[in-house]
């Protein structure tokens, strides 16, 4: 499958709205994967699913609080 690339401004879909959207990303090497952060219209708990669209193909994320490490 295709490597999500978020680079800043991609929606967050959580519930077929949208939730918010990604401000910035980058590979996290210490994770394995990319990280974005993202603006959320409302506060999400820990784990919680969402998607992210980039470039009109949707990858599912999970919401995370504080560093990746």
């Amino acid at each position: 499958g295709a490597t999500p690339v978020p680079i800043g401004h991609e929606p967050v879909w959580q519930g077929g709205e949208i939730v918010g959207q990604v401000t910035s990303a980058g590979y996290g090497y210490r994770v394995g994967h990319p990280v974005a952060l993202a603006h959320l219209d409302r506060p999400l708990a820990e784990g919680a699913e969402v998607l992210v669209d980039i470039a009109r193909e949707v990858f599912a994320a999970t919401v995370r609080h504080g560093p990746l490490y």
